[in-house]
């Protein structure tokens, strides 16, 4: 991510300076080419950090079983938005279709991760209901 960010970045200034190119989509995007990754690099190192955390749940068996399908979820996130914005490009409507991506991936994610929530205990509810 980080490569290909700052290399398209470096792609687009240098349209800029050869041509004074200055339309949205050669410099509005660098922000997103460039804060992405300084994003990514900035979780992983406060993810790192906290796994060292004597505290740590993160190499337990509820863990893994709670992070599995996040990262299912967001594959399929960044795979339908990814798409949806591919499709409208090639319509000439990438706003349209990344929004549709978004919305199919957040239906996704969310069909995902309502299928991964364990079970409720049937003992639980009755307390509730007061049965």
């Amino acid at each position: 991510m980080t490569v290909f960010g700052v290399g398209a970045t470096i792609v687009h200034i240098s349209d800029i300076i050869e041509t004074g190119n200055l339309a949205p989509g050669n410099t509005i995007q660098n922000v997103g080419n460039l804060l992405k990754p300084a994003l990514l690099i900035g979780f992983l190192a406060a993810s790192r950090r906290a796994e060292r955390s004597p505290d740590s749940e993160a190499h337990t068996p509820g863990f893994d079983t709670w992070r599995r399908p996040r990262i299912r979820a967001a594959g399929l996130v960044t795979g339908s938005v990814a798409a949806g914005f591919s499709v409208g490009y090639a319509t000439d409507q990438p706003v349209i279709g990344a929004l549709i991506g978004i919305l199919v991936g957040a239906g996704l994610a969310t069909l995902v991760l309502a299928c991964s929530a364990p079970p409720r205990q049937a003992a639980a509810s009755d307390r509730h209901s007061g049965g």
